[in-house]
């Protein structure tokens, strides 16, 4: 049975939208069970929700569409972790955060689906308490990190081969703000998921922090225009987290860092 995201990554609309989003002008399109067999099989067991069973755990991916696309092409944005969009199970109408009104605002002119991944699929607004959210999943739910980092892994390889195999060469926007040890791990999981052409030639920063980490696309942070004209093509430096190979992100012009 194919989901609505599936349907989505297929270039089908939805049948149905509410009044909010005619409004807004958008609508949202959230995954909470990761893609492709070794994604699913990553999680086979393991809960996507809480234990009330009203709020969802994951978000293996997001995708906002405008009401009018401009056109069909796909931009997929790799961020720190979920904020709330979509975390409500059975809301009539699908929650938008500030962050995901700013991702529409600046690049629904230009992309008629912008798929939204993160380095850490788990729901946790706050980048602060990400160790205590990992921890409380092993602990309460018997969700090792290995479980979800596989099936996060795995699943932005499947989206993207859906992606390429309808024939999209989708660029890659990075909007991770300032990486940690656990989750530059992750970052680096990603990047070495990537074919060889999506790492030389579809990687893209709005700004390129004194980290090497790509700034953050959230509105609490310093505010730039991260549209598409102001793209910074990026390449990949590796760099070691303990034993884990990982990297920061240099422009391809050179490193001028903001």
């Amino acid at each position: 049975m194919t989901t609505p995201f599936q349907a989505m990554l297929q270039g089908k609309r939805p049948t149905v939208l509410t009044e909010v989003d005619q409004q807004r002008g958008f609508y949202l399109i959230p995954e909470h069970a990761p893609q492709g067999a070794a994604g699913q099989a990553a999680l086979a067991g393991k809960p996507l929700r809480n234990p009330a069973g009203d709020q969802y755990l994951f978000r293996f991916g997001m995708t906002i569409v405008p009401v009018t696309p401009p056109n069909r092409r796909a931009v997929l944005v790799l961020m720190m972790n979920p904020g709330s969009a979509g975390k409500q199970v059975g809301a009539a109408t699908i929650s938008a955060d500030n962050t995901v009104k700013r991702l529409y605002r600046q690049l629904g002119p230009e992309f008629g689906r912008i798929i939204t991944v993160n380095t850490m699929p788990f729901y946790d607004s706050a980048s602060q308490h990400l160790r205590q959210t990992i921890r409380t999943l092993a602990d309460e739910a018997g969700i090792m990190p290995a479980n979800w980092s596989q099936a996060n892994v795995s699943s932005i390889q499947a989206i993207l081969a859906q992606l390429n195999a309808q024939g999209e060469d989708v660029d890659i926007l990075l909007g991770t703000g300032n990486l940690q040890s656990y989750n530059r791990a992750e970052f680096g999981k990603i990047m070495r998921a990537l074919t060889p052409d999506q790492r030389a030639n579809h990687l893209y920063a709005g700004k390129i922090l004194k980290s090497g980490d790509s700034a953050h696309l959230n509105p609490q942070g310093p505010l730039f225009d991260f549209g598409q004209t102001n793209w910074l093509p990026v390449r990949l430096v590796p760099t070691r987290v303990g034993r884990s190979a990982s990297f920061h992100v240099a422009s391809k012009e050179g490193s001028a860092h903001v």
